[in-house]
């Protein structure tokens, strides 16, 4: 299962290296196969070319622009249209989250927070399709 870290940015120069940086060093140690997302809505600072040199370093992560209108609900939008995992987690650029809290460190806690990732992906695609359909 290849689980996809969605990370809305917009002004983070200060924090989105670290924050990549940690989930994906965590992700990793777990073998847990994953892509990170970063979705630049519309940043004025470094923060552009920090992300190019984070993809540049680190092939599991694609820096996204969100060409349209901003905001931090568009910058999500934008990350759900282009995952590609089969789970997705959204992450605050700004390290107020845990990569703790997205991996496990036994086999069978694992499984079980797949599990949870994955109903909780399928219901939060399935609820952003019927919107984006309705719309």
């Amino acid at each position: 299962m290849k689980l996809s870290v969605v990370i809305p940015a917009r002004n983070e120069a200060g924090s989105i290296q670290g924050t990549v940086e940690q989930f994906a060093g965590r992700l990793e140690a777990e073998r847990i196969e994953h892509e990170i997302l970063v979705v630049d809505d519309g940043s004025t600072d470094e923060t552009l070319d920090i992300l190019d040199e984070l993809s540049r370093r680190l092939p599991q992560v694609r820096a996204i622009g969100n060409r349209g209108r901003h905001g931090f609900g568009r910058a999500v939008r934008r990350g759900l249209e282009v995952f590609t995992g089969d789970a997705v987690a959204i992450v605050m650029a700004d390290a107020s989250d845990s990569p703790e809290d997205w991996s496990s460190t036994t086999a069978s806690s694992r499984k079980a927070t797949t599990a949870r990732l994955a109903r909780a992906s399928s219901r939060a695609v399935r609820s952003w399709t019927i919107r984006r359909t309705s719309c």
